[in-house]
């Protein structure tokens, strides 16, 4: 089966993940997921996509900062799927 019209975006936040303690790392996930997650939003406001159109992969915190950045999508409406893999668990 073939299919067509899917982008693919990818995420490289590796620079702000290599920090010293886990802690941070977590710290710069998060800032990064809220760009992100802004950054879908400004997609969907000029209706180059709909949230209902969006899936989200991300393994280790980057499962983390998948569902960061859909909850960013809310006020749109839901994504239609988010992929955790290997999700870590996050210090409250």
């Amino acid at each position: 089966m073939r299919k067509t019209g899917w982008n693919v975006i990818v995420v490289d936040w590796a620079l702000w993940a290599k920090v010293i303690s886990y802690e941070s790392a977590v710290n710069s996930a998060y800032s990064i997921s809220l760009l992100f997650g802004q950054w879908l939003l400004d997609a969907v406001s000029k209706a180059y996509t709909s949230p209902d159109q969006v899936q989200l992969v991300g393994f280790s915190i980057g499962a983390h900062m998948a569902g960061i950045a859909a909850k960013h999508l809310q006020p749109r409406g839901k994504v239609a799927k988010i992929f955790g893999n290997d999700s870590t668990h996050t210090p409250q």
